[in-house]
């Protein structure tokens, strides 16, 4: 069935009937009635300028206007109070991840420091253990590493020679000129 603008407009004409329209119904009547709008305009846009033009005709109160602007201002605010909401709620569910991050990071630091408790306490479980049989063998025991053994090599650089990139050039040369005379022979 399709929509006919000007049945539309000499039947008795209501607010409710106007909102009830499809949205090609309503480009319809735009058409019909004169009222410029965009093509990317929205049902609602829409709805307003077409009840706007009624109302200036005399097809519709301006009661009905009023009442279908308030009724698009708490529409509006309907949907800012959704988005803010949707806004908290995924605020929410960001502190909670983040909560539920710094609880995980908080038991593997405790979990890695019960592990070290445990090394050092095994070490010196046996160290302990070393000297007690130290003590009953009557030889001294040595406690930790030997002090012969150092970690820190950076110590030890300075015996290492320094490269010499003349001295590479001139080996490489002797070796060059050495095997040019073998070949030669």
């Amino acid at each position: 069935m399709t929509f006919n603008p000007e049945q539309f407009l000499e039947s008795d004409v209501s607010l409710s009937q106007v909102t009830k329209l499809r949205k090609d119904d309503l480009k319809t009547l735009a058409d019909h009635i004169k009222v410029s709008y965009e093509a990317r305009t929205d049902k609602r846009e829409l709805q307003a300028l077409v009840i706007h033009e009624l109302v200036n005709r005399g097809n519709l109160d301006e009661s009905d206007e009023y009442e279908f602007q308030s009724e698009k201002k708490s529409s509006s605010e309907i949907l800012m109070l959704k988005l803010k909401l949707k806004a908290e709620a995924e605020e929410r569910a960001f502190r909670l991840k983040e909560l539920e991050l710094q609880n995980e990071q908080v038991q593997l630091q405790a979990r890695d420091r019960a592990e070290a408790d445990h090394r050092a306490f095994k070490l010196r479980e046996l160290e302990l253990q070393n000297q007690q049989l130290a003590i009953e063998k009557g030889t001294p025991a040595v406690i930790g590493r030997p002090s012969s053994i150092d970690s820190d090599i950076t110590r030890y650089v300075k015996f290492v020679p320094r490269f010499n990139d003349g001295w590479n050039r001139i080996i490489s040369l002797r070796i060059v000129h050495s095997e040019r005379k073998n070949c030669e022979k």
